[in-house]
């Protein structure tokens, strides 16, 4: 067999493949993408909760909406994440308070084998946990700073933590 022949050969088994998936839609985990002529429930930047119908006239601004996973199915799924939302702000203005209180900056640099605490996990049972790191920047949502700012957060923030990272109490 030529390489023109077997090149050839995996072309047809590929659109083979091609028009057997065609026809199905794309499937999109972690966010709702609502069909066409279906009502869908999103947040303004007021933080108030609005439904609409999913035309197809404004495709920009719906795909938009939908890219910044703005779309939810019911009103409960978007107040869930107005909630979150709000507590992942109230959280990090904490941080920002409680850094400033004590003069805090995070230092990347490699020179400076500054330590910075960031919150990592909350377990099955509740508990919050902490790492610490030196000179990378972490990938966590909650990058505190000193040990001292991570208790007093922990303390003070308990119910807003779990709620900005989506905890939920096992049943």
């Amino acid at each position: 067999m030529t390489i023109k022949e077997e090149l050839t050969r995996k072309i047809a088994e590929l659109q083979e493949q091609v028009d057997a998936i065609k026809d199905e839609p794309l499937k999109v985990t972690g966010r709702f993408k609502p069909k066409l002529d279906e009502v869908y429930w999103c947040l303004l930047s007021n933080g108030e909760t609005v439904s609409t119908t999913h035309t197809g006239i404004t495709p920009i601004t719906q795909y938009s909406v939908w890219l910044m996973g703005n779309m939810y199915k019911t009103k409960a799924d978007a107040v869930e994440a107005r909630s979150k939302q709000l507590a992942l702000v109230r959280v990090n203005d904490r941080i920002d308070e409680l850094n400033a209180e004590q003069d805090w900056v995070a230092d990347y640099s490699i020179e400076n084998q500054q330590c910075k605490h960031h919150i990592s996990t909350v377990t099955q049972c509740g508990d919050i946990s902490s790492n610490r790191w030196f000179t990378s920047t972490p990938t966590s949502m909650f990058n505190v700073g000193t040990i001292e700012t991570v208790n007093t957060l922990i303390s003070e923030m308990d119910a807003d933590i779990k709620t900005a990272i989506g905890w939920k109490e096992s049943k």
